[in-house]
């Protein structure tokens, strides 16, 4: 199969094909987290991302920096420094960080702005904020700070001022205590509503503990969501954290004080100051009547707190592994950890196990967790088990976790999904699809025209998306009929399979001009490089026909100039060269006819003729060489020759 990787090394320059790369990249993981460093390599080289930087693409520039890692511009700082400052909106925001990590002290310039510059979006001072851990620590400091006093003088309007506001919270836990409890200060004292203050509350318990999976599991608990429970977790905690009390709290009425005392007790000093600032906050603006939401936050802050910083797990039970490996937390700790224990048990109890457990937790934070497992072993015994998970029943995380894990398994979750297709739910088909996509391969082709399913006329797009996933010519002589509604995909075919056939005209065509030189290359020579190639290939005619139709359809401009531009240049520079005396305007036309004349050949057979028909493909290219090439060499016709008398 065509490596596609290698394919369009050095020919995304047009934001069409380039946003296909970066889908591509982002899909990569889901059947080959491998492959991603090659196509960084590849891709996104220096040179490459230069391009798109002098280019000033914004749009583009803005999905670059924010789908790529960060590393991929380590020698390119200096060039975004240069131009950072003239950036806005989502470019100026996932630029920012990328800016700090790779040249601090140009984004210190560009992110101090002097008196008398225009005002930025918010987009960039959140990205200004969120790089502000990369700054040296003074310099952070006092850019926080600033961020912080034009906030509170309500430079912004209430939305932004929030979102500014929370995103140096999130910094300020990180890096100036002081500023942050300022910034909560103001974001709860003057009595928050419930989005306010769960986005607060959250923001701090990611910026103490890393986690708001125990305050979220407190919340279950007190709605009646879980059977999960504290004391079943204790592997987990210190062997003095007060689970027995959390539990109960998480079910009842509590007192604001008994929880103030497990903070007290439990959290350590600097940590303990920013949550009484919460409650001193809350208190002054009378926001007792978020009482349980309070609850559920220091109630959450105690657990993590008492977290385990380690497990050890060497000789934890295969049982007692799993169990914890299921349990009904939103992110599990130590999970790495827990996977590694299962390495030291046979396959076959492993695999059953973990089947029954998915079984008996699949509407829980527990059945996603299993299914990122069997994902990260990749076993085939899993696969029926994964299929059953992703079902109309089933939650949206739990049917993701499952359709990644069997994209993982491969092959043999690929043919299952097929061998079960009208067996199948619709969540079945919708996320077992993507997954036989990402798989790909030939059965993959072979299902895709299976009759019995009738995929085409039930979802044209994700039929389509199987074509790409699957080259194959029965394939693509169906793409065809998509053609108006499937650009993208089109586009993805006509690179896998025109790539290689430009390189050969190319090639043919260097040869010629070396054989040629010092003078141009023949008229014939030159036509032939172009010609030949595209008549006496012969694997996918259906290619042929799927190109000559997007030139019925009107699509050939737009596919010109995304595929086909670098080589029309190259040649129409050879035959102005073979042709010198030629003007511009009738050298365009002229190739504007023989175009026409060899989609034409392409396409269609003259059946109209009786014996024509068994002309060989050499043949034909011959005659169509030397039929343009008298065309090309036939003089000038004046334009006075040409008028039509009104």
């Amino acid at each position: 199969m065509t490596d596609l990787t290698a394919l369009a090394q050095g020919k995304l320059n047009d934001p069409i094909l380039l946003k296909w790369a970066l889908q591509r990249y982002r899909d990569a993981p889901l059947s080959a987290p491998q492959r991603r460093e090659a196509m960084e390599r590849a891709w996104f080289d220096d040179l490459s991302l230069r391009r798109w930087l002098d280019s000033n693409d914004q749009d583009m520039l803005a999905d670059l920096f924010s789908q790529l890692p960060a590393e991929r511009f380590a020698n390119l700082g200096q060039a975004i420094g240069e131009r950072w400052d003239h950036w806005g909106g989502s470019l100026a925001y996932h630029a920012a960080p990328v800016l700090a990590r790779h040249a601090p002290g140009l984004a210190w310039k560009c992110f101090t702005t002097p008196e008398g510059k225009p005002r930025r979006d918010v987009d960039a001072i959140l990205g200004m904020t969120r790089a502000i851990p990369l700054l040296p620590l003074a310099s952070g400091r006092m850019l926080l700070g600033a961020i912080v006093e034009a906030a509170q003088a309500e430079r912004h309007d209430r939305w932004e001022r929030d979102a500014v506001l929370e995103e140096c919270l999130s910094v300020g836990l990180q890096i100036d205590r002081p500023v942050a409890q300022a910034v909560i200060d103001t974001l709860l004292g003057a009595g928050p509503d419930r989005r306010r203050l769960d986005r607060t509350l959250d923001g701090i318990a990611l910026g103490l503990f890393a986690s708001t999976r125990y305050q979220q599991l407190a919340s279950d608990i007190r709605k009646g969501k879980t059977q999960q429970r504290f004391q079943p977790l204790a592997a987990l905690f210190r062997d003095d954290a007060p689970l027995d009390r959390l539990d109960r709290w998480s079910q009842g009425p509590v007192a604001l004080a008994d929880l103030t005392g497990l903070v007290d007790t439990f959290i350590d000093e600097a940590d303990r100051g920013v949550i009484l600032t919460v409650l001193g906050a809350l208190r002054t603006s009378g926001g007792d009547r978020h009482g349980d939401r309070v609850a559920d936050f220091l109630i959450g802050s105690v657990a993590a707190a008492c977290e385990r910083d380690t497990l050890d797990t060497s000789v934890m039970p295969l049982q007692q592994t799993v169990e914890i490996l299921a349990v009904d937390l939103s992110s599990l700790p130590h999970e790495e950890r827990l996977l590694t224990r299962l390495g030291a048990f046979e396959p076959a109890a492993i695999a059953a196990v973990l089947v029954d457990t998915l079984e008996r937790e699949k509407a829980t934070y527990g059945g996603v967790t299993l299914a990122r497992v069997m994902g990260s072993l990749g076993w085939e015994a899993f696969v029926p088990s994964l299929i059953d998970a992703m079902n109309d029943a089933s939650g949206d995380l739990l049917c993701e976790a499952a359709r990644d894990a069997l994209a993982v398994i491969g092959e043999p979750a690929r043919d299952r999904l097929i061998a079960l297709w009208d067996q199948l739910d619709g969540t079945q088909r919708i996320y077992g699809l993507s997954v036989i996509a990402a798989v790909g391969g030939e059965p993959v082709a072979s299902f895709a025209l299976d009759p019995r399913h009738n995929l085409l006329q039930e979802d044209a797009e994700s039929w389509c998306r199987l074509a790409v996933a699957a080259p194959d010519p029965r394939v693509i002589e169906r793409l065809e009929q998509q053609l108006p509604r499937q650009q993208d995909l089109l586009d993805e075919v006509i690179l896998r399979k025109a790539g290689p056939l430009n390189e050969r005209r190319l090639q043919l065509l260097d040869q010629f001009e070396a054989e040629s030189a010092p003078e141009s290359a023949p008229i014939d020579k030159i036509l032939e490089a172009i010609i030949a190639p595209a008549i006496l290939i012969d694997k996918s005619p259906e290619f042929l026909k799927l190109m000559g139709r997007a030139h019925a359809e009107g699509l050939m401009p737009a596919i010109a100039q995304r595929h086909f531009q670098p080589l029309i240049s190259r040649f129409l520079s050879a035959l102005c060269r073979a042709l010198p005396g030629m003007s511009r305007k009738e050298l365009l036309w002229k190739a504007h006819f023989a175009i026409g004349a060899m989609a034409h050949t392409l396409t269609a057979r003259p059946a109209m003729f009786p014996g024509t028909i068994e002309e060989t493909p050499l043949s034909v290219s011959r005659m169509l060489v030397s039929f343009l090439s008298s065309g090309f060499r036939a003089p000038a016709i004046a334009d006075k020759e040409i008028e039509v008398s009104q």
